[in-house]
C-alpha cells in the first residue's frame, strides 16, 4: 500500500469544560516513511497543545498576581482616603500661627 499523505488530530481539555482540536496534515516524502512522517506530525502537534497548555498556567497565575495586586491597590486607596480626611480635617483647625517656624529668615529676605 502506497501512502502519499498522513493526518495526526489531538484534543486537548482547555478546562472550564472546553476543548481544542489541533490537527496537522503532511504529505509524505520519498525519502520518509509514512510512520516516519505521522511521527513528526504528532510530536508538533503535541509541541502546540503543550506551549498553549504553558500560556494557559502563565495567564492563570498572571490573572491571580493581578488580583493580589487589585486587592493591595484598593487597600492603599482606602489608607490614603483616609489621611487626607484627617489632614484635611487637622488643616482645618490649624492658624497659621499654630504652626512653629524652624528656619531663621536670610538676609536677602529682610526688606530693610
Amino acid at each position: 500500500m502506497d501512502i502519499s499523505s498522513v493526518t495526526y488530530a489531538r484534543l486537548f481539555n482547555l478546562g472550564n469544560y472546553e476543548n481544542e482540536r489541533i490537527e496537522a496534515s503532511a504529505h509524505v516524502q520519498s525519502e520518509e516513511t509514512a510512520t516516519e512522517t505521522l511521527y513528526d506530525l504528532k510530536e508538533w502537534v503535541l509541541a502546540q497543545g503543550h506551549m498553549k497548555s504553558d500560556t494557559r498556567e502563565t495567564i492563570e497565575r498572571l490573572e491571580a498576581q493581578l488580583d493580589r495586586k487589585q486587592q493591595e491597590m484598593d487597600r492603599l486607596t482606602g489608607e490614603l482616603l483616609e489621611t487626607q480626611g484627617f489632614l484635611k480635617a487637622a488643616a482645618a483647625t490649624l492658624k497659621l500661627h499654630d504652626i512653629p517656624f524652624s528656619v531663621p529668615p536670610q538676609e536677602e529676605d529682610i526688606p530693610f
